[in-house]
């Protein structure tokens, strides 16, 4: 069985264009501290929407640095928008590195919401949140739709029961320690359980995260109930074209495919010359959703047989580099 379950989630997640501000802010600045990330978060958000209060007494960062950027830099890292590089300057110094933007989702989060679509990509964020979170997500969503999101907080203690008995050997083994129970022994809630539901909330049915209608959050536990212990099907961009529109999108052909690659490396192309598959992969299905889309399977298929690719091992499991035999045919 497959766990997966976003861990570090505070109460006001889920904003997305405070998620955006925290990658932005990721992606513009080259301070390796973790610290003064936070600060710059502050700032940068702060001067970009006037609001300049942002700060609050930090718990561990101290009064200069505030806890405002904690949970959408902490939101963005469990989408897997930002990773912490493998050698942290500074060594454990726990204020030291920074989170940097990924290849795979942060960069194409950026170009499809600042270049292509001037909005929210709306079917990545959705694909990032279930390929993060189903485990938890599907059975959160299915209960809440039966007793209204008054009862949010204490589903989200029950789930949370039912994943330490589903999957107890990955909790116990899960660092930082996961806790066992979010009821306290007195019977009562803890805080964690109404952070995750108001997280949840924000982002899935908020004006300020996805804004979800009802019948469209049905169908997305119809469509991927089942899959809460095993891995994100291949086809979920089909998926969640479903939920949206109300009907599947038509499948990509061979052609199609190898012409959105080839626009889709000359937008995501770093210094580098080769882009990752998957971050490709993402771009596609965003700006193909509603009527057309492709699923995993199909595209790598069309990467590993057709001539035109050379594809290469990635860091990232589940992914693979590919870049085009001639260049200058396409560029």
């Amino acid at each position: 069985m497959t766990l997966s379950l976003m861990r570090r989630m505070v109460g006001d997640a889920g904003h997305i264009e405070r998620l955006y501000w925290a990658v932005k802010t990721s992606y513009d600045t080259s301070i390796d501290s973790e610290r003064l990330q936070w600060r710059r978060y502050i700032e940068h958000y702060g001067s970009q929407t006037r609001n300049l209060n942002q700060r609050k007494k930090g718990l561990s960062m101290g009064k200069a640095y505030g806890r405002s950027a904690e949970p959408h830099l902490a939101f963005a890292r469990e989408l897997g928008l930002l990773e912490l590089p493998g050698t942290r300057v500074g060594g454990s110094n726990l204020s030291m590195g920074r989170w940097l933007v990924t290849s795979h989702a942060g960069r194409p989060f950026l170009i499809l919401w600042e270049v292509e679509k001037r909005r929210p990509p709306k079917y990545l964020l959705l694909a990032l949140m279930l390929r993060h979170d189903r485990s938890f997500l599907v059975p959160f969503m299915r209960e809440m739709l039966k007793e209204g999101r008054g009862a949010a907080p204490r589903l989200v203690a029950s789930i949370w029961d039912e994943l330490w008995r589903v999957h107890k050997r990955e909790m116990i083994l899960a660092e930082p320690p996961i806790p066992q129970s979010l009821v306290k022994k007195d019977g009562q809630l803890k805080r964690t359980a109404k952070h995750h539901s108001d997280a949840r909330l924000r982002f899935l049915l908020k004006p300020e995260g996805l804004n979800l209608e009802t019948e469209t959050l049905r169908r997305l536990v119809e469509s991927f109930s089942g899959f809460e212990d095993s891995d994100l099907p291949p086809d979920h961009y089909f998926r969640i074209g479903y939920a949206f529109a109300g009907k599947y999108p038509a499948e990509m052909d061979q052609q199609e495919i190898v012409h959105h690659a080839s626009y889709a490396y000359k937008s995501l192309r770093p210094l580098a010359a080769h882009v990752s598959a998957l971050g490709a992969f993402n771009y596609i299905n965003e700006l193909s959703l509603p009527e057309r889309a492709t699923d995993w399977n199909h595209f790598l298929k069309v990467l590993r047989t057709n001539p035109f690719f050379s594809l290469h091992a990635s860091l990232m499991r589940g992914d693979v580099l590919f870049t085009f035999k001639n260049l200058e045919e396409i560029m």
